[in-house]
This record gives structure tokens, C-alpha cells and sequence, in this order.
């Protein structure tokens, strides 16, 4: 991303889903391999976008001022910073939806401009969440670049992250919801998910 950056190009669509992994090496960060994919929202802020008018917004991973303008304007290297904190976040929640427990993605939005932020995952330290946290701040300029943020990373060793590759069944899912499967909803077709099977569902009437 600092790459990316640095040639004034907007991703626009930062999550877990859009890198790809090619080599993990859990000891030797340097050795890891991944590539960032998805450029359908990216802009290059040296030119007009054709997607300026764009109605597809990440609206759980976007930043604030995203948010507030209808993605019409606004975007800049700190809403894809705002966006890594999410993908971070992401990363050491099992690869959880953002704002899970909340159903309806207009009531995300609500409850992003209301200032509702995601909770610390269990398995995140304190250096790497205060990382985390800066990224959504509310100003920009206090907000971190790509280049501080791989500055910041380079000095977290990695046996100071505890392992997010927790077996399934010591997970624990987000509450909130109170429907029991097979009285309130039925499971339909699989859609998918790598940590945890991800159905589709409908609600029994």
C-alpha cells in the first residue's frame, strides 16, 4: 500500500477479502508474500474518476468522510488508511464482518457516524491496537500514513501478536442476535468463508 500511495492511486476496497496470500511465514515477517487485488474502486487522485459518482461504498470498511459525502468525493490515502485499520481488525477477528452483529448496512452507517468503533480482538496487543485506533481517527491529519504505518509494523516483533489461527471451535462468534436455527431462520446454500463456514439464510414465518 505504501507503493500504491506513493503514486497517487486510491484503493478504495481494502479488506481480507481483496489480499491475496502467496507466502505466511510466521518468524520472519520479510519472508511473507501477499498481493493486493481489486482495483474495480480504485482512483488515481492526479485525475478525474469515472467512479467520482459511484454508488458502491464498502460502507463497513470505508472511511467517515466517505460516509458522510454518499462516496462521492473525499477519497485520499487516509480513507484507504482508515480501511487498513479495518482489514487489520479483520485479520485478527478470524476474518469477521466488520460490525457483524448488526444486520442492515445502513444501521452500520449510522452507527460509524455516531462514532460506534470495533472492539479490540481478544488476541490483539496493546501496540498493535493503539496502530489500529490511529487509523480511524477523526481527523486526517492526525491519521497515519502507509509509509508510518510500515514503520510502525516493522517494529512489532511477531512473537508479540498471539496466533490468530485459533482452531474454529475455540471461537467465539459475535452476540447480538437472539434467532435460534431452524425455529427463527433456516440454513440454505454455503457461501463461503476460510476460519468459518458462512451460510446464506432466511427467516422462518
Amino acid at each position: 500500500m505504501s507503493f500504491i500511495a506513493s503514486k497517487s492511486i486510491v484503493h478504495g476496497n481494502l479488506g481480507c477479502r481483496n489480499v491475496l496470500v502467496f507466502r505466511l511465514d510466521p518468524l520472519v515477517v520479510k519472508n511473507n508474500f501477499v498481493k493486493i487485488t481489486d482495483f474495480g474502486l480504485a482512483r488515481s487522485l492526479n485525475r478525474s474518476s469515472i467512479f467520482e459518482n459511484s454508488c458502491i461504498i464498502p460502507k463497513r470498511y470505508c472511511a467517515l468522510e466517505i460516509l458522510r459525502n454518499d462516496g462521492q468525493s473525499s477519497y485520499t490515502e487516509k480513507s484507504d488508511v482508515y480501511s487498513m485499520g479495518v482489514l487489520i481488525w479483520e485479520a485478527l477477528s478470524n476474518s469477521e464482518i466488520p460490525y457483524s452483529y448488526i444486520a442492515d448496512d445502513n444501521q452500520v452507517v449510522r452507527a460509524k457516524l455516531d462514532n460506534e468503533r470495533l472492539n479490540k480482538p481478544p488476541i490483539c496487543n496493546r501496540q498493535l491496537w493503539t496502530l489500529v485506533t490511529s487509523c480511524w481517527e477523526d481527523e486526517r491529519e492526525w491519521l497515519p500514513n502507509f509509509e508510518e504505518i510500515q514503520e510502525r509494523l516493522s517494529v512489532i516483533e511477531p512473537s508479540e501478536v498471539s496466533d490468530v489461527r485459533q482452531p474454529i471451535s475455540s471461537y467465539e462468534p459475535p452476540t447480538g442476535y437472539t434467532f435460534k436455527l431452524n425455529v427463527d431462520v433456516s440454513r440454505n446454500g454455503l457461501l463461503g468463508g476460510k476460519f468459518r463456514k458462512i451460510y446464506e439464510a432466511q427467516w422462518m414465518l
